[in-house]
């Protein structure tokens, strides 16, 4: 017994220093027995000098429905992937809805979005975008635009940032009374905006008027507040509205509003 006390209490001190060096997160900061870590540019470095990823993600998700007297089920999901940089910019979006009423399917749309931009000064970029959108129940089933010009980051202090676009392309409608690639101007600004450490409001808009005629346009519209959940999980909600205004109207509403609520996780 006497022989076996010392190994015993040698085992154990070393699961004691081994149980902190185990549970320790890779994000954390190590800190040696010698002192501080200092960095490369001579200053003492700490857990807020690690470099953020430009990249970025999220995937939504929604649900409601009923069942039984009547059976309704709603499906709203989405994913985005964004590259922020002082050099370029990246920003991909896509949504899929999709509700049934006893069991026939009443709605059914896919709408996605990519930008890309490509900065020549602080402040001004190029950017060339691309767009779809489906919508099984609309006169326009499809419709397809590309689009480049100007970007211009207005102001970017503090949690503010407001850009503002300009520019020329091309867009092309399934399913309406013009079946070509229809010449259009675009114009367009984001915000976003951090409330606080938790809360972001977030604001788009887009106008396309026709080349050849300016009575015929587009708006899209979207607008977002977000709200951090858990912040280890990066679990999210968002609460928004999309707007989509189409002129002519093709014998349909001019203007389709969509609000949501869905839960975001973030990557």
């Amino acid at each position: 017994m006497g022989t076996t006390r010392p190994a015993l209490l040698g085992l154990l001190l070393a699961f004691a220093l081994a149980g902190p060096v185990a549970g320790q997160s890779p994000y954390d900061m190590p800190k040696p027995l010698g002192g501080p870590i200092v960095g490369l540019d001579g200053k003492i470095m700490t857990g807020l000098d690690r470099q953020v990823s430009p990249w970025s993600g999220s995937i939504e998700f929604g649900l409601n429905g009923n069942q039984g007297n009547v059976d309704i089920l709603k499906i709203r999901s989405g994913l985005g992937v964004k590259y922020d940089d002082p050099s370029d910019y990246f920003d991909f979006n896509a949504v899929y809805v999709l509700t049934k009423y006893q069991e026939n399917s009443i709605e059914q749309k896919a709408l996605a979005s990519v930008r890309n931009e490509v900065y020549f000064s602080n402040s001004l970029a190029w950017y060339a975008q691309g767009a779809l959108e489906y919508d099984e129940f609309l006169t326009v089933d499809f419709l397809l635009g590309a689009h480049n010009g100007l970007s211009l980051t207005a102001y970017n202090a503090n949690n503010t940032r407001l850009k503002l676009r300009g520019g020329f392309g091309t867009a092309w409608q399934y399913g309406g009374s013009i079946d070509e690639w229809v010449p259009e101007l675009q114009f367009g600004t984001d915000l976003d905006y951090a409330l606080t450490a938790r809360t972001k409001i977030s604001l788009s808009a887009d106008y396309y008027p026709e080349i050849r005629n300016f009575a015929r346009y587009r708006v899209r519209g979207r607008a977002a507040i977000e709200v951090l959940l858990d912040q280890e999980l990066n679990l999210l909600i968002r609460v928004g509205v999309l707007d989509r205004y189409n002129e002519p109207r093709f014998g349909k509403k001019a203007n389709d509003l969509d609000y949501f609520l869905t839960i975001v996780f973030g990557f």
